[in-house]
């Protein structure tokens, strides 16, 4: 295996404007767990949001990881977040997330990970600041611009649930806390956290690896191949744990 697993994330915007035929065709695929999980959803939005994204993952592992795709299940139980099971299954990491009209999909082998993706809607931050952020982060976003204050918490937050993903922890006060340094180079930390936008979605990619090269994107099509690619400029965060 090379030092750096090569990451692969998909974008897959526009789920809502899929027909019933395609998303019955996407159901399809998931395994009896990931059936009976899908049954305990009565949101219609967050049904959609599920198939879409657990198909999104096989496309993606069958890009990724070819000659173990065909072995490979899907599984996911009440409780847990979903997992692999199969040939290698061990050694491939993924992360979900969905926000809005969107859902995005991360793969790698041997590298855990985490990925958040939010579009801004919310109006007010301040008490949600209060109650999960760190102190000096309210402060801190109390003291900027309201323009500016929006994009911050978004990219605050995002940051944080990657990297709860990440390390597999629960969503609560003391998990949130963490608090984030920017830097300009890699240093020496388990976490690296990415903070990027594709607008108007804010994401974060928190890797137990540096990134080796650029950051790609491939925004998902069902009907179109090869997918276009983007390469948003990214900022590197080390968390202080």
């Amino acid at each position: 295996m090379p030092d750096h697993s090569p990451i692969s994330l998909w974008f897959w915007q526009g789920i809502t404007a899929l027909s019933p035929q395609q998303i019955a065709q996407y159901q399809q695929c998931l395994s009896c767990s990931e059936r009976e999980f899908l049954s305990a959803i009565s949101a219609q939005r967050r049904r959609l949001e599920y198939i879409v994204g657990h198909y999104l993952l096989r496309q993606m592992l069958c890009h990724v990881a070819p000659h173990w795709a065909p072995d490979i299940r899907v599984e996911h139980h009440r409780g847990q977040a979903p997992f692999l099971t199969g040939l290698n299954a061990e050694r491939i990491n993924f992360s979900l997330s969905h926000s809005g009209n969107a859902v995005c999909c991360v793969v790698a082998q041997d590298c855990p990970l985490g990925l958040d993706i939010e579009r801004p809607r919310r109006r007010k931050y301040g008490e949600i600041a209060d109650a999960y952020f760190a102190p000096v982060e309210t402060e801190q976003l109390t003291r900027m611009p309201v323009e500016e204050q929006g994009a911050e918490f978004y990219r605050l937050w995002t940051l944080k649930e990657s990297l709860l993903k990440a390390k597999g922890d629960n969503l609560n006060d003391e998990n949130l806390a963490v608090t984030f340094r920017p830097v300009t180079d890699v240093v020496d930390n388990f976490w690296h956290c990415y903070s990027f936008k594709i607008p108007p979605f804010c994401f974060a990619l928190t890797l137990s690896q540096a990134l080796s090269e650029t950051l790609h994107v491939q925004v998902y099509c069902p009907d179109t191949f090869p997918h276009r690619i983007l390469q948003p400029e990214t900022r590197l965060f080390t968390p202080r744990i």
